[in-house]
């Protein structure tokens, strides 16, 4: 365990000689050992409002309210804002991670099944079981596109700005995990295996995918691949929940556990042990606040949606 934390650090050290980032997101991976970053913290979607809490669930507050039963969310870390769309209304809408300033965006229609942001050419993107696509609006609602069609049963859908790729899990005769490449409009498809697919979500440091596949029984993996769909890991792990939503900061992965009613924190190396942040509801959603999770690369030139 020591030696893997020595290996990710070098690597994060390596990575940052390499690429200068910009000092908004993380001061830390800019070069600046002298400041401080700031503290990760969760925002849990539990049925009809978002908390906010510290990783070990203290100093919980209330974020949001009347949200619906059932939401998907993900944040802007430079703009302070968190997005969330009520999967029953399909009505997109945003606050501040202040609490303040909601504001109600558009309407995405029913069947909504993924939603991310793009926090480099500030867009949200949402896909949706019922039409088989992947859609585009800026972060104001505005000028929605339609960006792909004719998929099978897209969900789950994350981004990696940096990397212009966007990922989601397809659910055919074959679960997969498929990739856009946003500059060249071109589908490649990761991974197909027979088990069910849960959940997704990327690293954009390692530039890694994480996973939970249920084969069926009551014995659920974890998986992870990097961008190509290579360097496949998979580590079994009882989980219970069946529609779980997932987030990631250092070695844990977060999960939502509708069955015990809790977060769970899973390592993500090894798999165990579970640690149980228990809720005052079931959660519906997580995700770790931080901005080692919407890291910005100099290297590359932003890049804007056409």
């Amino acid at each position: 365990m020591v030696l893997g934390r020595l290996t990710v650090i070098l690597n994060l050290i390596l990575w940052v000689k390499n690429i200068h980032t910009d000092t908004s997101t993380s001061c830390r991976t800019a070069g600046n050992w002298s400041c401080t970053d700031p503290r990760p913290y969760l925002l849990v979607g539990l049925k009809n409002f978002i908390l906010q809490m510290d990783l070990d669930r203290t100093s919980p507050k209330r974020l949001a309210s009347g949200l619906g039963n059932d939401i998907l969310m993900d944040f802007h870390y430079r703009e302070g804002r968190v997005y969330w769309v009520d999967t029953h209304t399909g009505v997109l809408s945003r606050i501040q991670l202040d609490g303040t300033h909601t504001k109600k965006l558009l309407s995405l229609g029913k069947g909504i099944s993924g939603l991310a942001v793009d926090w480099r050419g500030n867009s949200v993107y949402w896909s949706s079981r019922k039409t088989g696509t992947i859609q585009r609006a800026d972060v104001d609602g505005h000028e929605v596109k339609t960006i792909l069609r004719d998929l099978s049963r897209p969900s789950d859908i994350v981004i990696d700005p940096n990397a212009r790729f966007v990922f989601w899990l397809s659910d055919g005769v074959m679960s997969g995990i498929q990739r856009l490449d946003l500059i060249g409009d071109l589908i490649f498809t990761l991974l197909e295996i027979p088990d069910r697919l849960l959940c997704l979500a990327v690293d954009v440091v390692e530039k890694k995918l994480f996973w939970i596949q249920d084969g069926g029984s009551e014995l659920s993996s974890l998986g992870s691949c990097d961008y190509n769909g290579n360097l496949v890991n998979v580590i079994n792990q009882r989980l219970r929940t069946k529609s779980p939503k997932m987030s990631l900061f250092s070695d844990y992965v977060y999960l939502t556990d509708s069955e015990s009613q809790s977060v769970l924190r899973v390592n993500r190396h090894t798999g165990e042990p579970a640690e149980m942040l228990k809720m005052r509801s079931v959660p519906v959603d997580v995700k770790v606040i931080h901005p080692m999770n919407q890291l910005v690369e100099e290297s590359r030139a932003a890049f804007t949606p056409g």
